[in-house]
């Protein structure tokens, strides 16, 4: 399921960076696809080939298809495909030349389902069911042509005419890549049967063959068993008694075909009956069989179920599905096989006329298994970078009891990583098919897949800001309608882009599942550990551009150091030159002259100009007083 869950989670459960949103609720096609089938011709006792084709398409990633005949004047013999069509994805599909009651599963009720819709009974018809998806889970296929060729045997029972090959798409499986719907159209093809040697089949109108099929199922699960009428020359009503080993089983509840349902009324009694709480004078005599096949009646329990026609002028010829039992296996129930049987009582299977019909019964079996414990355990690796790389983590399964089916979701950090590449195991792929979203999906992602929606919802109760994930979710599922994978090892990489500015620190790349999803060949739930992992970013110091010169950092212009001033040497003092003192007139008393001062000695200084500016000043003092002395003198004489 979680993949044609799987395949059609699913399958498609579905691919990635590619993935466009489907808003909830519009199916409004956004690509087509058209199919059909070739004609041929031939004589009873030939076999002929027709081919299906694909004429046309927009892209196609995922599709169904249901091809049914009629079974009293062809017989499918052989399928094969074309190489071509066949390297480009897998093909799961029901066994050849099959009547609808003897296929299982959803495809098989979609397919009634759709044949109801169209107004089509199954009866005397025998079908094929093919359901393609493609290995690429990032691009659309555009493929076109001849895919397989369906081999049919002409009976020598068929008369001379024409008869179609029917053809139509499933409903609801015929996508793109993103898990989009695009409009599907198939052509039938038709077989004319002209000449062979006739021979007429031989009806055996006074026989009601009914089934019941068989299954195994271990301690304290649950099962079913289906009640098939497999030929049918004409009733009004039928009586049987269920029964079954009473410490081996209990069960829960039955369902009833909808086209009976539709043409009379069913009547039972309580399941689960001892032989003392039987009533009426009916099961007696069936009580009495029992007894009668050496039976210890006592220790079974039962339950009636009788049909009753709504036309009581003509009779029904209904074959396929009566009914489907649901039991539950007891904890303690003894190992081994237990019969799950119908009684018939002669009398009450009776036509419109009243005749007795001849019924033959094959009763069912239940092989009860010992308890197993079921687990299925997954763990991402973790992983370093820096900002800017690309960086794998591993989706490994390390501990597996046997799956026919997982689904998971990936969530991480939406500012942080993105996904840009994802591989798949090539041994599950051979036994398998993967199906995946679009990458990095957001949490508004409308893509018409409830188990994203219910997987949102996990994180968010469990607190999760997944407003701020980014998501990709992934189905795996077996080929085939049986069988389960139990392998261990590297299931998926995954490739993520850093973001150029991520912080450095650890992001948790998350990893979960819904319980109803994981589940083996039998529909029984399998236990799920999913471990996460992590990848740490790491910090980057900042690395100088190699192209250029690093900076100078300015330094302080040095400042010459002053070159000492040199002292001037003292000078002595130059010594005035005595000049002779005038002599005094004889007639004129002289005047007395007055007394030099003494020139007190100077001191060095160092300063050169001050002392010679003093020597100046004195020199032109002592000439003025020189000057004016023989000024007077002269004035005296006069």
């Amino acid at each position: 399921m979680k993949k044609i869950i799987s395949l059609l989670i699913a399958l498609i459960l579905t691919a990635a960076a590619f993935m466009s949103a489907i808003p909830a609720g519009a199916a409004d096609p956004v690509g087509n696809i058209s199919f059909s089938l070739s004609s041929a011709e031939g004589a009873r006792g030939d076999e002929v080939t027709l081919d299906l084709s694909i004429d046309e398409s927009t892209g196609y990633s995922a599709f169904a298809l249901c091809i049914y005949y009629d079974n009293s004047a062809l017989e499918l013999i052989k399928t094969s495909y074309t190489e071509e069509f066949a390297s480009e994805g897998d093909v799961l599909e029901t066994k050849n030349h099959k009547t609808l009651n003897e296929l299982h599963g959803p495809m098989a009720e979609a397919t009634l389902e759709d044949l109801t819709a169209a107004g089509v009974s199954p009866d005397g018809y025998c079908f094929k069911l093919i359901i393609f998806s493609s290995n690429d889970i990032v691009n659309n296929l555009t493929f076109t042509g001849v895919i397989a060729k369906l081999k049919f045997k002409i009976l020598n029972s068929a008369a001379d005419g024409v008869y179609d090959v029917n053809m139509f798409p499933i409903s609801d499986n015929s996508i793109n890549v993103n898990d989009e719907d695009i409009f599907a159209a198939a052509s039938g093809g038709t077989v004319t049967v002209a000449g062979g040697e006739f021979i007429p089949p031989i009806p055996d109108n006074s026989k009601l063959k009914v089934s019941l099929t068989s299954t195994d199922c271990e301690r304290g699960n649950d099962f079913s068993v289906r009640m098939d009428m497999n030929e049918n020359g004409g009733l009004f009503g039928f009586w049987f008694l269920l029964y079954y080993d009473a410490d081996a089983a209990e069960m829960i509840t039955l369902t009833y075909d909808y086209e009976l349902t539709d043409l009379g009324m069913f009547y039972e009694t309580p399941a689960n009956l001892p032989e003392d709480q039987l009533s009426g004078t009916v099961a007696p005599n069936a009580i009495q069989t029992l007894k009668d096949r050496g039976l210890d009646t006592s220790a079974l329990k039962y339950k009636v179920v009788y049909f009753e026609s709504n036309d009581t002028t003509t009779d029904i010829t209904y074959t396929g599905r009566v009914a489907t039992f649901y039991f539950k296996a007891l904890d303690d129930a003894p190992l081994g096989d237990h019969t799950i049987g119908l009684v018939p009582v002669a009398g009450n299977e009776i036509n419109c006329a009243g005749e007795d019909i001849e019924t033959e019964v094959t009763d069912g079996n239940v092989k009860i298994l010992e308890n197993t414990p079921k687990s299925l355990k997954c763990a991402l690796s973790s992983a370093e970078a820096e900002p800017g790389d690309s960086v794998t983590i591993d989706v490994n399964i390390t501990e597996n009891t046997g799956v026919f089916n997982v689904w998971f979701l990936l969530c991480y950090d939406a500012d942080v990583l993105s996904i840009t590449d994802c591989s798949y195991s090539s041994e599950m792929d051979h036994d398998g098919g993967f199906i995946a979203s679009a990458d990095n999906l957001d949490e508004e992602a409308t893509i018409y897949n409830s188990a994203f929606s219910m997987a949102i919802d996990e994180l968010k109760a469990a607190g999760v800001d997944t407003s701020a994930k980014h998501f990709k979710y992934v189905n795996y599922e077996v080929n085939g309608l049986e069988g389960n994978v139990s392998f261990t090892g590297t299931m998926m990489k995954v490739t993520f882009k850093v973001a150029d500015e991520a912080a450095a620190g650890d992001y948790t790349v998350g990893i979960i599942t819904l319980p109803e999803l994981v589940f083996n060949d039998k529909m029984i739930d399998i236990p799920a550990t999913m471990d996460p992992g992590t990848v740490t970013v790491k910090a980057v110091a900042p690395v100088d551009d190699p192209g250029e010169e690093p900076e100078p950092e300015p330094q302080p212009e040095p400042q010459p150091e002053p070159e000492p001033e040199p002292k001037p040497e003292p000078k002595p003092e130059p010594k005035p030159e005595p000049k002779p003192e005038p002599k005094p007139e004889p007639k004129t008393e002289p005047a007395p002259t007055p007394a030099k001062p003494a020139t007190p000695a100077n001191p060095s200084t160092g300063d050169n100009i001050n002392l010679l500016f003093i020597i100046a000043i004195l020199s032109a003092a002592g000439l003025f007083i020189a000057g004016y002395s023989i000024y007077l003198r002269r004035k005296a004489n006069r």
